[in-house]
């Protein structure tokens, strides 16, 4: 599997194919990938999430990369995880372990149970789930990520990665005004 699209999944440049191979025989034999990254003005935390991206790959027996946007100080639910059995019957809430953490806010994960009306050839079901929630410090703007590996009763394993793009809230328009009101 060709590596480039893990890189645009945690908001890296992206390079065409061979780009990588190309600068690295320019730079000699000696430089490593982490030092072609970074000749490319790509920085080390965006490094690191990359390596651990990859390695959690490496462990699991799928991986999803996705994005998400947020609006700054305030909690959003990226995602839900619950698991059915073939007979549509619950299966215990899948493990969540966090790879990567935000580096510019906290994720929490909760206990819950989730009702949905179709879930492949499952009807309204409610079972058992695991909620990811993520919320920016207050007044950071620009791009964060999260890599989370969640395990299933079954044992098989997935690694997802969440490049999140996080901005300024929306300010509230001004509500109308009120006939006879001071308002200056």
């Amino acid at each position: 599997m060709d590596a480039l699209p893990r890189f645009a999944a945690i908001g890296l440049p992206a390079m065409p194919s061979g780009r990588l191979e190309y600068a690295a025989a320019e730079m000699g034999c000696g430089r490593s990938f982490v030092e072609v990254l970074m000749a490319f003005g790509i920085r080390a935390a965006r490094i690191a999430a990359l390596l651990s991206t990859m390695a959690a790959s490496a462990e699991a027996q799928d991986s999803t990369y996705r994005s998400a946007k947020a609006h700054s100080g305030q909690r959003l639910q990226l995602s839900a995880h619950f698991t059915l059995k073939r007979d549509c019957s619950a299966s215990p809430a899948p493990e969540i372990r966090v790879i990567t953490a935000p580096s510019n806010g906290t994720l929490s994960i909760r206990a819950g149970a989730v009702r949905s009306r179709r879930a492949g050839s499952c009807s309204n079901i409610e079972a058992p789930a695991r909620i990811v929630f993520y919320q920016s410090n207050v007044g950071y703007t620009g791009p964060d990520q999260v890599t989370l590996e969640v395990k299933k009763a079954d044992g098989s394993t997935e690694a997802q990665s969440i490049a999140i793009t996080v901005e300024m809230a929306p300010t509230a328009a001004p509500g109308p005004r009120r006939p006879g009101g001071t308002d200056l």
